[in-house]
């Protein structure tokens, strides 16, 4: 059984020069998992919006763009977030915390 996502949404962090979106990903538990947003880079768009109140470390990146992460290599993922500066990237979250265990029934 897999666990469920609480509700996702969606967020536009900027490229900001050489550190990009500037945070680091990290794979979940399960190779079905999520990544775990963390490490935001002073600066980076993600650092700003988590000045901003509206991106927390520890959040549940689910995909970037069109793209779900949830089978890809933290390269893939990366790959997925670089891109030129002053564009931005959609990310789709879920906050952190909001993974549940199905019930066996």
């Amino acid at each position: 059984l897999q666990p469920t996502w609480g509700p996702t949404r969606e967020l536009q962090v900027e490229r900001v020069g050489a550190v990009g979106t500037g945070f680091q990903v990290h794979k979940g538990a399960s190779n079905g998992d999520p990544f775990r947003i963390s490490n935001f880079i002073p600066g980076g768009g993600a650092h700003k919006a988590q000045q901003q109140g509206v991106l927390r470390e520890g959040e549940w990146l689910h995909s970037v763009g069109d793209t779900p992460v949830h089978s890809l290599t933290v390269d893939m993922v990366h790959s997925l977030l670089a891109g030129e500066a002053g564009t931005a990237a959609k990310l789709v979250l879920s906050p952190a915390n909001t993974a549940q265990q199905p019930s066996a029934k």
